[in-house]
């Protein structure tokens, strides 16, 4: 295989595209994706459009798809606090799509067939700073065939704008002036642009998370005083968690029976979780004689 050439494709539209010059913050879903470029092989049979026809129809594509040639800076960013934070951003500033050109002495078939397709796309950078986002290489054969091979970055295209650019790609090539992008396309206008939403005004921390109020006593008598206080009920002053363990070993009866003693106690004994049962089985002197067991 012999490297033929090597350019930067850029693309000049009127009017420029929306973003053209912003620095766009990279999404959600561009953070949680692997920073590493996906190589992608088409190979086509004889006969195979011309590379200027191929060239100029990913011109015409890029120019839909303008953060295919920009490049990945970092921006200093000032959030809400007055700090400064660093932020990876595509910077749509039309630095190019790097194409190169290439040419086998030997049929397509034979080179599909022996399954090697590394030579058939560029090499991957090194580094994604500085490095063209998308990079193609048009590989020509002895046949005529013609294998397209492209690398994209993983922050630009995910597998559906991928697939989506390479279709509108195909298109502009079989249509050539007559060209019409087609739908959907990638269009970050509506999220690259940063919002400014208002601050908001309803006092959240002092109207849901209020501090719960002490509980009420009707009067002296049923109020829980402190433990080692002179006089009073000791016994109600105890937490619910320490009164629930002694009800908890109490039978259910005499549990339920303590609702009586005063309203500090109400229903606690439902909560114990005990379960008391009561069977009557037969016992050693005849059938009409029973034995009652309890489990506790």
């Amino acid at each position: 295989m012999e490297i033929t050439s090597s350019a930067m494709l850029k693309t000049t539209t009127t009017p420029p595209h929306p973003l053209a010059g912003e620095k766009v913050p990279l999404t959600a879903f561009d953070r949680a994706a692997f920073d590493v470029f996906v190589p992608l092989v088409f190979a086509y049979r004889a006969p195979a459009p011309s590379s200027e026809a191929v060239k100029e129809g990913l011109r015409v594509a890029v120019a839909a798809y303008p953060l295919a040639a920009g490049r990945l800076a970092v921006d200093v960013a000032v959030d809400g606090q007055g700090r400064r934070r660093r932020r990876r951003v595509l910077h749509v500033n039309d630095e190019g799509v790097l194409v190169l050109d290439a040419t086998v002495e030997a049929d397509l078939d034979a080179v599909l067939a022996a399954n090697v397709a590394t030579d058939l796309y560029p090499a991957l950078p090194e580094h994604s700073f500085g490095a063209a986002l998308l990079q193609v290489q048009l590989t020509r054969f002895r046949c005529g065939g013609l294998v397209v091979g492209l690398i994209g970055h993983h922050h630009v295209f995910d597998g559906h704008s991928m697939s989506t650019f390479c279709a509108t790609w195909a298109r502009a090539v079989r249509d050539g002036e007559a060209f019409i992008v087609p739908s959907p396309s990638l269009d970050r206008a509506i999220t690259g642009v940063p919002r400014s939403p208002p601050a908001p005004v309803f006092d959240h921390r002092s109207i849901e998370f209020k501090v719960e109020s002490p509980p009420v006593y009707a009067d002296e008598v049923t109020k829980p005083k402190a433990i080692g206080a002179g006089g009073g009920d000791r016994l109600s002053a105890l937490p619910d968690d320490l009164l629930l363990r002694v009800l908890h070993f109490a039978p259910a009866v005499e549990a339920a029976s303590t609702s009586l003693l005063s309203r500090r106690f109400g229903a606690l004994w439902r909560s114990t979780g005990a379960v008391n049962l009561a069977a009557r089985v037969p016992g050693a002197g005849g059938r009409d004689a029973f034995t009652t067991v309890k489990y506790q």
